[in-house]
Protein backbone atom coordinates (compact mmCIF):
# COMPACT_ATOMS: atom_id res chain seq x y z
CA UNK A 1 0.00 0.00 0.00
CA UNK A 2 1.38 3.37 -1.02
CA UNK A 3 -0.64 6.32 0.26
CA UNK A 4 -0.32 9.90 1.45
CA UNK A 5 -2.39 11.43 4.23
CA UNK A 6 -3.83 14.74 3.01
CA UNK A 7 -4.11 16.40 6.43
CA UNK A 8 -3.48 15.27 10.00
CA UNK A 9 -3.06 17.39 13.09
CA UNK A 10 -3.17 16.99 16.84
CA UNK A 11 -6.03 18.63 18.70
CA UNK A 12 -6.48 18.22 22.45
CA UNK A 13 -3.89 15.43 22.49
CA UNK A 14 -5.44 13.30 19.71
CA UNK A 15 -5.27 13.14 15.92
CA UNK A 16 -7.74 14.68 13.50
CA UNK A 17 -7.41 13.11 10.05
CA UNK A 18 -8.88 14.66 6.89
CA UNK A 19 -8.83 13.14 3.42
CA UNK A 20 -9.75 15.46 0.54
CA UNK A 21 -11.83 14.12 -2.36
CA UNK A 22 -12.74 15.78 -5.66
CA UNK A 23 -15.64 13.52 -6.67
CA UNK A 24 -18.88 15.04 -7.93
CA UNK A 25 -20.91 12.36 -6.11
CA UNK A 26 -19.83 11.82 -2.47
CA UNK A 27 -21.75 8.52 -2.24
CA UNK A 28 -19.77 6.93 -5.08
CA UNK A 29 -16.81 5.06 -3.65
CA UNK A 30 -17.72 5.98 -0.07
CA UNK A 31 -17.04 2.49 1.31
CA UNK A 32 -13.56 2.42 -0.22
CA UNK A 33 -12.82 5.94 1.05
CA UNK A 34 -13.92 5.03 4.57
CA UNK A 35 -11.64 2.01 4.46
CA UNK A 36 -8.76 4.21 3.25
CA UNK A 37 -9.13 6.79 6.02
CA UNK A 38 -9.48 3.92 8.49
CA UNK A 39 -6.07 2.65 7.41
CA UNK A 40 -4.58 6.13 7.78
CA UNK A 41 -6.03 6.42 11.27
CA UNK A 42 -4.78 3.00 12.28
CA UNK A 43 -1.26 3.78 11.07
CA UNK A 44 -1.12 7.10 12.92
CA UNK A 45 -2.26 5.48 16.16
CA UNK A 46 0.21 2.62 15.79
CA UNK A 47 3.24 4.74 14.96
CA UNK A 48 2.61 7.70 17.26
CA UNK A 49 0.73 6.18 20.19
CA UNK A 50 -1.86 8.97 20.05
CA UNK A 51 -5.56 8.16 19.67
CA UNK A 52 -7.76 9.35 16.81
CA UNK A 53 -10.18 12.10 17.82
CA UNK A 54 -11.84 12.45 14.42
CA UNK A 55 -11.44 11.17 10.87
CA UNK A 56 -13.40 12.66 8.01
CA UNK A 57 -13.68 12.87 4.25
CA UNK A 58 -13.98 16.34 2.77
CA UNK A 59 -15.58 16.49 -0.68
CA UNK A 60 -14.27 19.70 -2.21
CA UNK A 61 -16.74 20.11 -5.08
CA UNK A 62 -19.75 19.70 -2.79
CA UNK A 63 -18.20 21.40 0.26
CA UNK A 64 -19.40 18.40 2.24
CA UNK A 65 -17.80 16.59 5.18
CA UNK A 66 -18.56 12.95 5.91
Amino acid sequence: LNAVIDLAFVEEGAWVVVDYKTDHDPQRGLDAYRKQIGHYSELLETFTGLKIKEACLYFLRKDQVI
